[in-house]
């Protein structure tokens, strides 16, 4: 449950900031270079999957939340 909620928080981050480079680049975009957010937001996904090093790191994090949450 916790990793899910990590992934998700990077998600949701990793879309906000597409959001903002594409809001940045819209007010010079013509009919000509249109390109909606989706296909911007394509694009700039990370190609990449996470690795197992990747998931390792993120679980210690995770780890680490739940510890301080526990204590509080």
């Amino acid at each position: 449950m916790g990793l899910r909620m990590v992934v998700n928080k990077i998600n949701e981050i990793n879309e906000n900031k597409i959001w903002d480079k594409w809001i940045a680049i819209y007010p010079n975009m013509t009919q000509d270079n249109f390109i909606s957010f989706d296909e911007f937001k394509e694009q700039h996904k990370p190609k990449k999957p996470l690795t197992e090093s990747d998931k390792k790191r993120i679980d210690k994090m995770v780890d680490s939340i739940n510890d301080k949450v526990v204590k509080n």
